[in-house]
């Protein structure tokens, strides 16, 4: 649920994915591992089947952390490369995706924390703290550490072939925009009534800041509403920008005077989009990189073609997304805009529309999308007015006739093929 848990859980959400979060967890991870192989030497058996030399161990430990600390320096820098190479060759948009990435956090992080645990390691032989015992759990522990780092590098290999590729760029994009559509259907509205008409009058609430609307807090928005006969009505979707002293939601009914300043802390505006609440950001990403690639310095019909499919994709995915609010919502008293399928789809269609219509390739994929993606009964008037669109100007940038006659007849042909079971659509991989 999108505000299950209020806008402190989405600003640690938010911290969560901060690259530096899991290296530090790694790190105290490694030093409590550490302090319970000196406090479980206590529970040792007097006799002990073998013993570890003092020196053995710490030269063990001293070729773990010299390994570790360059390994970790040079997938640090393998990270910054993808990152740069993303930022180049699909949009800096992306760049977040990559940068979160959790398997090169979680493979960096297992490196920084053994190079760490190596350290206190050394220093506690070196200070004479560990007993016998003491240095056989640390040889027990230590191995186990290199299990981990061992699996951790072999994975790290077959990761960073793929990290920061175009490929691997569109795959976290469509994964961002499909569950944020997934989200989006599973709580309708985020859970509150559609508005119909006008908004009434009442006491407006402006934004104290500029920027892009990220989260609202509806639960706390809720407290307000319980058992008063009021409704807010929330102007703004997030990803919608907004400017100082802006319109954010309109209180009808008897609030105080201190809720307007409830209301406005309840809502977060940040300098960036989020891909978390905000579908058609992801959607528009893909788009631009789709469009990117048909650029003339770049020319690449490929890629545009794996966008187009990313973009199907996601849109079938989750098409409840855009339908009809639920008769019965969680939060009545709270009131949303409803949502419009038609800007969703010039997000993510209409740039490569724009660029790619003098090429029938690309034209021909979006028309199979389209005709496919018609058949939702949410999508259905925003498809078919996007193919229109898409007709229109291929009609006047393809210059060979055979490419017009020959997408006229297709557009007939997959119309056809489509409508004999509308219950049951083509599968995704056929767009």
């Amino acid at each position: 649920m999108f505000s299950k848990f209020g806008s402190l859980a989405f600003r640690l959400r938010q911290l969560e994915r901060a690259p530096w979060v899991l290296p530090l967890s790694f790190s105290l991870v490694a030093l409590f591992t550490v302090l319970v192989s000196y406090y479980a030497a206590r529970f040792a058996p007097e006799k002990l089947p073998f013993t570890i030399d003092h020196g053995a161990l710490a030269s063990i430990l001293t070729i773990l952390g010299s390994s570790m600390l360059t390994i970790a320096v040079f997938s640090l820098s393998t990270l910054v490369g993808a990152v740069s190479q993303a930022s180049q060759s699909s949009t800096p948009r992306a760049v977040p995706l990559i940068v979160q990435d959790r398997a090169a956090q979680t493979t960096i992080s297992v490196f920084i924390g053994a190079f760490l645990y190596s350290i206190v390691g050394i220093i506690g032989l070196s200070s004479g703290i560990y007993s016998e015992a003491g240095r056989l759990v640390l040889f027990f522990v230590t191995l186990g550490v290199v299990a981990i780092v061992v699996a951790a590098l072999i994975r790290w290999i077959d990761h960073a072939v793929k990290i920061g590729r175009i490929v691997e760029v569109i795959g976290h994009l469509e994964r961002a925009a499909t569950k944020a559509m997934e989200a989006l259907a599973e709580d309708q509205r985020f859970g509150c009534r559609v508005r119909r008409g006008e908004v009434p009058k009442g006491r407006q609430v402006r934004a104290d800041k500029a920027g892009y609307l990220q989260h609202f807090d509806l639960s706390r928005l809720n407290e307000l509403t319980e058992n008063r006969e009021a409704t807010i009505h929330i102007i703004v979707w997030p990803g919608a920008v907004v400017l100082k002293d802006m319109t954010i939601a309109v209180l009808v009914g008897p609030f105080e005077d201190g809720d307007e300043a409830v209301v406005r802390d309840s809502f977060t505006i940040g300098n960036e989009r989020t891909f978390e609440y905000d579908p058609r950001y992801g959607i528009s990403v893909l788009a631009e990189i789709g469009s990117r690639a048909l650029s003339p310095g770049i020319n690449d019909q490929g890629t545009a073609l794996d966008v187009i499919g990313a973009l199907v994709r996601t849109f079938a995915a989750a098409p409840d997304a855009l339908a009809d609010a639920d008769d019965d919502p969680r939060y009545p008293q709270l009131t949303l805009p409803p949502i419009d399928a038609a800007k969703f789809f010039a997000a993510g269609f209409r740039p490569i529309a724009r660029d790619g219509a003098d090429k029938i390739e690309v034209v021909l994929r979006m028309a199979k999308g389209l005709v496919w993606l018609e058949h939702f009964a949410p999508y259905h008037r925003a498809a078919d007015d996007m193919l229109t669109e898409v007709r229109a100007r291929a009609a006047q940038a393809l210059t060979y006739e055979g490419d017009r006659d020959l997408l006229d007849r297709k557009i007939t042909e997959l119309r056809s093929r489509y409508s004999s079971d509308l219950a049951s659509p083509p599968e995704s991989s056929s767009a």
